[in-house]
């Protein structure tokens, strides 16, 4: 056999090759926003970092709806700190794991959207 040639079986191997690598690809691309969200709330929690360990507690508060004197208010101090930071971390990690693990699945948006929503709806 000549080295040039191929067997018949090895262009349906590399064809399935390429979708799978590709389907991994789709996967952590899926994941991104939500890798994102994660690593701008761990970036908001580490921020306030140097208060929290200098012994503070941190009170944030936004006007939400003034007129009814409702306001949106966050209060942090060192064990909410380290449960958010842990939270949001192991959290980003399920999900980059789970997209590459699922990302041939055909209901994998279907996954990806209820873990966003449920996500965010933790927050």
């Amino acid at each position: 056999m000549n080295t040039n040639e191929r067997s018949p079986g090895s262009a349906e191997a590399a064809t399935t090759q390429n979708r799978a690598a590709s389907h991994r690809l789709f996967g952590l691309l899926a994941a991104l926003p939500a890798v994102i969200a994660a690593a701008i709330l761990l970036y908001f929690l580490l921020y306030f970092l140097p208060a929290i360990a200098g012994g503070e507690a941190v009170r944030v508060a936004y006007a939400w709806v003034p007129s009814l004197g409702i306001s949106l208010s966050f209060y942090l101090d060192g064990l909410s700190l380290v449960f958010g930071v842990l939270i949001t971390g192991i959290g980003a990690i399920v999900l980059v794991y789970c997209s590459s693990y699922l990302a041939g699945h055909p209901h994998f948006g279907r996954f990806l959207l209820l873990s966003d929503v449920s996500a965010h709806g933790a927050d």
